[in-house]
């Protein structure tokens, strides 16, 4: 919006701020006395009830008179009702005043509301039912007015609405010559035609100010179109100068702004006409200046070219050659470190292979000892098992010595038997054999017992030895594999201690030969570093010499340039400086 603004006519800006500047100040002065209108109606209002109850004030004992009867009779009638009642209409219609009562000045509490009775109304609340006597319950809004009232002597309510209508109503005691509270006088003003007479008012006043603001606008635009015109042609001959006519000139014919403005105009044409002219001038001089300044580079600048190029060559192979050398110092660095590495795991090797070789041999021994130890063990078990033999042969003979003590056992109990059988036939003289016979048959029986258990127990033996002398032939069989083995062990482990003895001799060749090739590397690793610092040096001289000639060149190329830029330059001046017409 602004933007807008800023690129018009300067006539029409300054219209629009006025415009804007004369609404703001009559809006706010219409404003202004709508709300000192508004409080002067409320004064008008105080003022018209005072003196209202100023008049009730001076009868205030026919008002007295009328409480009493009214306390006195539910329906009273009297002299002095009526004439209040005429007062009250004879209110009405006067500014704005609607209803006009009178209440007695006890406000009763009835079921949580606030009730007053009534004393005397205006014929309008007589039409509405509202007779002397009447119990008049107080609107929640305005309960706080009368308390106000009370205290206080008047009160003035804000806008309320009841069954009746929307009002504004004035409150104020009547009092009895002691100055106490007889009753409460009421005004009610009609709300709404109070609001319609306040807005009435403010639009009059706004039309009022708008009407001679517009005559006010309408006179600053024929000053600003007056006083601007001369600027105007101004801005033409500007225009006309800016194209390049710099022969123009403005006609003096006042020393007010405007003619000076015009003055100072004329005196920047002619200042211009002599920068123009020195312009043309030192501008043929440069463009010649600077056709020669280029010539002379670009000569220079040939010969800088070729002096690079040279010296880009030599930095190249001097760094290339220092690359080189860098690049073997590393290799000879690593491989004499590998060879290092390869000596002292050379030495280690030829350290562990003598161990190793001691342990060989210590091991052929323990193998040798094993071998006689496996050959004593199966001489030893073949012996016990030639023992075994004769046991179990030992066992056969005492098995047919027992086989012959039970033939024996039966024998003797059959003869027991036909000996017991005789000395019963004996009788008497043969009863003493006849126990004698019994005792050798029960000398059998336990003979054939034992027998038996003995043959039982050599049964046993015999079934232990015949285990015992499998199991060693078991034995004597694995001694003779393991006897046999332990030997080829002991070859092989005599085998083994000769390799080793012959690697051990290789790998301290090898450890002395890798010291030597140690030795040998460092040496060579020294040189090249030497010859590395030598070759940096050339290398990074050259690079020196390569700048210089790069920047030498750049400096020229740049010299070069500037002369065309400048020469390009002195061109366009001279081609802007013709289209001036001095």
């Amino acid at each position: 919006m602004l933007h807008y603004f800023r690129n018009r006519s300067l006539v029409v800006t300054s219209s629009v701020l006025i415009v804007v500047i004369l609404l703001i100040l009559i809006v706010a002065m219409s404003y202004m006395s709508f709300k000192q209108s508004q409080q002067a109606y409320y004064e008008q209002i105080n003022q018209v009830g005072q003196a209202l109850t100023n008049q009730l004030q001076v009868n205030h004992g026919q008002v007295e008179q009328a409480n009493q009867q009214i306390s006195a009779s539910g329906e009273p009638a009297s002299p002095e009702l009526t004439i209040l009642k005429e007062q009250l209409d004879a209110m009405t219609g006067v500014a704005s005043i609607a209803n006009a009562y009178i209440f007695q000045s006890t406000i009763k509490e009835q079921d949580g509301k606030q009730i007053l009775t009534g004393i005397q109304v205006n014929q309008a609340l007589y039409d509405l039912d509202m007779l002397p006597g009447v119990q008049y319950e107080i609107p929640a809004l305005i309960q706080n007015t009368y308390k106000l009232v009370l205290q206080h002597g008047t009160a003035l309510t804000e806008p309320y609405t009841d069954s009746a209508g929307t009002w504004v109503t004035y409150l104020s005691t009547i009092k009895d010559d002691r100055g106490e509270n007889i009753a409460i006088f009421g005004l009610d003003l009609d709300a709404a035609k109070v609001k319609q007479d306040q807005l009435w008012m403010f639009l009059y006043n706004l039309g009022g100010g708008l009407l001679a603001a517009l005559v006010l606008v309408v006179l600053v635009i024929l000053l600003l179109r007056i006083v601007l015109r001369p600027l105007q042609h101004l801005a033409d001959i500007s225009n006309q100068a800016a194209e390049g006519n710099l022969t123009v000139s403005l006609s003096v014919h006042n020393q007010n702004e405007i003619g000076q403005t015009a003055t100072a105009f004329n005196h920047m044409i002619g200042a211009l006409q002599q920068l123009i002219t020195g312009i043309q001038s030192t501008s043929s001089n440069v463009t010649r200046s600077a056709s020669d300044l280029q010539s002379s580079a670009e000569r220079t600048t040939e010969a800088s070219q070729k002096i690079t190029e040279s010296m880009l060559e030599v930095s190249t192979g001097a760094e290339m050659q220092r690359e080189s050398t860098n690049e073997c110092q590393i290799s000879i660095t690593e491989m004499a470190t590998g060879i290092r590495r390869v000596a002292e795991s050379s030495q280690v090797v030829a350290e562990l292979a003598a161990d190793t070789t001691d342990r060989a041999s210590q091991g052929e021994a323990d193998i040798t000892s094993m071998v006689e130890q496996m050959q004593q063990i199966e001489h030893n078990m073949s012996g016990t098992v030639t023992v075994l033999h004769d046991l179990r042969q030992l066992n056969s003979n005492i098995a047919g010595i027992m086989s012959m003590i039970r033939e024996i056992a039966d024998q003797t109990n059959l003869l027991a038997l036909n000996a017991s059988i005789e000395a019963a036939r004996a009788g008497d003289a043969g009863r003493g054999f006849a126990v004698v016979a019994q005792e050798i048959q029960k000398l059998s029986a336990r003979s054939k017992d034992s027998s038996n258990q003995i043959d039982q127990i050599l049964q046993g033996i015999f079934h232990h030895t015949e285990r015992a002398v499998s199991s060693i032939e078991e034995s004597v069989e694995v001694a003779k594999k393991g006897a046999t083995t332990s030997e080829v062990t002991a070859d092989t482990f005599r085998q083994i201690v000769e390799a080793i003895q012959k690697v051990s001799g290789q790998v301290y060749e090898v450890s002395a030969a890798s010291e030597q090739m140690s030795a040998s590397s460092d040496q060579i690793a020294a040189s090249l570093a030497q010859l590395g610092i030598a070759a940096a040096d050339s290398s990074g001289n050259a690079n020196k010499a390569r700048a210089a000639s790069e920047e030498q060149l750049a400096l020229m190329q740049e010299v070069s340039s500037l002369s065309e830029e400048l020469r390009s330059l002195a061109y366009q001046l001279n081609q802007v400086i013709q289209r001036f017409q001095v």
